[in-house]
Order: C-alpha cells, then structure tokens, then sequence
C-alpha cells in the first residue's frame, strides 16, 4: 500500500529529551510519525530527504511512514529467496502431498517475478523444471543438480525480482496472468489455474523427492 498525502512539520527542539532533542514530525494519509535527532544538522538532514521525496512525487508507506525508495533499499530480499526460505520453514510439519503443492503454486509465480531483460535467460520450460525439482525443493539441496538445471537457477538467483516491488498492481497482474497460460501458450485448464500449479507435464516428480 502507497501514499502520497505527506505532510511534514518544521523542526522542534524539547527540553526533557538532552540526549537527542531535535524532533522531526510528519504525517502519511493522517497517520503522524516522528523521529528525534542528537544535533539540529542530523534533524534537518533527515527532514530535507523526507521534504525531497515528497517533492519528487514519491509514494509514502503509511505503516512505516518512510518513501517507497527507502525500504527497497533496505529490504533486497528476492522472491526467490523469499520462497526458499518458505518452503525451509514449511517442510518439516508438511505432510507430502501439501509439499508438493506449495511448489507447484510458487513455481510458476517466481519465473514471471524476474527481470524480462536479464541476459542469458534460460527458457521459462527449463526454469520451471529447475525449479519444481530443485530449487524450491529442501530435499534435494544437498544433491548434485545437472548443468542445465544449474545454471537456470544461478540465473535465477540474479535475476529474480526484490519482494518489495511485489506493491505494484501490474506486477500482481504478471502475476496472475501466468497462472493462466501454459508453456506452450495455451490457455491452462480451470483445475490448473486453480491450483496454481505449473502446466508443464515435465514437472513430475517422483514421490520420494516430497517425503
């Protein structure tokens, strides 16, 4: 969620704060947020990159009250790192075939979440393969993977997008689009889509690599 109803506050100073009494206030979409400073110089430093990103016409977080900017910047996780360290913290208490289903719904989703001009880009049916057998697979991350398949995810690895440009309603619409074609370029079946699963029938794995 974005904002761009910003108000910002001059300096203050308060008496019963000596260790940091320089005060910035502001407010995104009503809600008032304020930061305290040691030196006047460190407040208005702060205050004027609040004033420039407003000015700039940059979108606000009204729950943490900083620019958008500022938390891409902080937050680099990838989706799919993001999503490897889901399936880790799932697997353990997953039964099988719920494994299998998670991969199967962020397969599809994390090979649309990559930069579209990202040199050397393996082919989407090769990444999903990689992806479903190994890379979102715990299971397997201690094995050997083939050449094809590791390279498709060192790619990946590089060319995966930061979770947190994951607010913008045409990365959602990416998104759910490709959760509707097939490799091939057909439309997927209802039940697939469904499901969220990966519409290739090389994403097969065998049951010992989910239990």
């Amino acid at each position: 969620m974005k904002s761009y109803e910003v108000q910002i506050w001059e300096i203050g100073k308060r008496a019963d704060r000596k260790a940091r009494p320089w005060r910035v206030r502001w407010a995104v979409s009503g809600q008032r947020f304020e930061d305290v400073f040691r030196t006047k110089a460190l407040a208005h430093s702060f205050r004027a990159e609040l004033v420039q990103a407003a000015n700039a016409g940059e979108p606000f977080d009204p729950a943490t009250g900083r620019p958008v900017s500022e938390a891409r910047t902080k937050n680099p996780t990838t989706w799919y790192a993001h999503s490897r360290a889901y399936v880790e913290m799932k697997w353990p208490r997953a039964a099988a075939k719920t494994r299998r289903s998670i991969v199967e719904a962020l397969t599809p989703i994390t090979v649309t979440l990559t930069r579209p001009a990202k040199r050397g880009r393996p082919t989407d049916a090769l990444l999903r393969e990689a992806l479903y057998l190994y890379g979102l697979n715990p299971r397997r991350w201690s094995e050997e993977i083939p050449a094809d398949h590791a390279a498709a995810l060192a790619w990946l690895d590089t060319a995966s997008l930061p979770v947190v440009e994951l607010d913008s309603p045409a990365m959602v619409r990416r998104v759910l689009d490709s959760l509707c074609v097939r490799l091939d370029g057909k439309p997927a079946a209802a039940s697939t889509v469904q499901r969220s699963g990966p519409p290739s029938t090389t994403c097969s794995g065998t049951p010992s690599s989910w239990s």
